[in-house]
C-alpha cells in the first residue's frame, strides 16, 4: 500500500474509530431521545419523517471523509434510560426508508440527465447531417452558406453540451448517490451507557 494511502487510513483512524471485527469506520452520533434523529417540524411518524438537518449534514460530512471503498457503521449513543427496542426499530426503519428516498431521488435526477445527453446526441447528429447534405449543394449564396456553417457548429455545441452532461455534471449526482447507498446499507446500532 503507497504512503499516502497510509497516511490518509491513518489520519482517518483519528477521526473515526473502526470496528474491530468489521474494520467498518464507525460514525458515531450522540442523542438524548429518538426525536433528535428527526427533523422537529415534520410530525409524521418515526418512519415517514425527515432526518434532522444538523445529522444529515454531520452524516454527509462523515461520509465524504471516508472513501466509498469503506464501510460504514452508523453508532447512536444514547442513555440507557431511554431504551426501548420497539422504537429502535421504529428508528432504524426510518432512517433506512430517509435513505431509500434520497437514492431515488439522485437516481431520477441521473436518468432525466441521460434523458436530456440522448436528446442533445440525437440533434446533434441531426443537425451535422443536414449540414453535410446542404453542404453537398454549392449554392454561393452567403446567406445558405451562413446556414450550413450554422447548423454545422449547432450539431458541435449539441454534442458537447452531451458529452459535458453525462460525463462532468452528471458525476457530482452518481457520487452523492453511491453515499447514501453506502449510508442506506450501513448497520445501525445503539449503544446505550
Amino acid at each position: 500500500m503507497p504512503a499516502s494511502i497510509k497516511n490518509k487510513i491513518s489520519l482517518l483512524e483519528r477521526i473515526y474509530e473502526r470496528d474491530p471485527a468489521t474494520k467498518a469506520f464507525l460514525i458515531k452520533i450522540s442523542i438524548g431521545s429518538y426525536h433528535d434523529i428527526f427533523n422537529n417540524l415534520d410530525p409524521a411518524p418515526f418512519v415517514k419523517r425527515d432526518l434532522d438537518s444538523d445529522l444529515m449534514t454531520y452524516m454527509e460530512e462523515s461520509s465524504v471523509d471516508i472513501p466509498l471503498k469503506y464501510p460504514l457503521i452508523l453508532q447512536f449513543n444514547a442513555p440507557a434510560d431511554i431504551r426501548d427496542t420497539e422504537k429502535e426499530q421504529r428508528v432504524i426503519t426510518g432512517i433506512k426508508t430517509y435513505f431509500q428516498f434520497m437514492i431515488r431521488s439522485y437516481k431520477r435526477e441521473i436518468n432525466q440527465v441521460y434523458q436530456r445527453s440522448i436528446t442533445y446526441i440525437l440533434s446533434a447528429f441531426a443537425l451535422l447531417l443536414l449540414s453535410f447534405y446542404l453542404n453537398n449543394w454549392s449554392s454561393k449564396n452567403i446567406l445558405y452558406e451562413t446556414l450550413v456553417e450554422g447548423l454545422n457548429i449547432g450539431g458541435w455545441v449539441f454534442l458537447w453540451e452531451a458529452i459535458v452532461l453525462f460525463v462532468f455534471k452528471n458525476r457530482d449526482t452518481r457520487i452523492q448517490c453511491k453515499r447514501y447507498e453506502r449510508l442506506e446499507n450501513s448497520p445501525i446500532h445503539f449503544v446505550y451507557s
